[in-house]
């Protein structure tokens, strides 16, 4: 029987700079840190850097609750179900 705990897939290294996509397969960005409630242990936002022209807009962060995140099937890209748009709107700047 193999151990949830000891599968890659689990640990924090396989989540940060993991890829996020919406469901029509939009490439929104990629997960650059997680934000935990040291009290109850729990991840409670994901802070995304977005896909986006870089040169045009600069880099752009957002932050999204863990729980809007969801996987599907076994490839590593998460699923947020928003548009890049809407992303971008509320969206801040971040340095390089």
């Amino acid at each position: 029987m193999k151990n949830r705990l000891l599968d890659s897939g689990n640990c924090a290294s396989a989540v940060v700079h993991g890829p996020v996509r919406n469901r029509s397969g939009e490439r929104l960005g990629r997960i650059e840190d997680l934000v935990l409630d040291l009290e109850s242990g729990r991840i409670e936002y994901a802070l995304l850097v977005l896909d986006c022209d870089t040169a045009v807009v600069g880099r752009r962060l957002v932050s999204v609750p863990w729980s809007a995140l969801h996987k599907e099937g076994d490839g590593p890209a998460f699923v947020l179900e928003v548009s890049l748009r809407t992303l971008l709107a509320i969206s801040v700047s971040a340095p390089d």
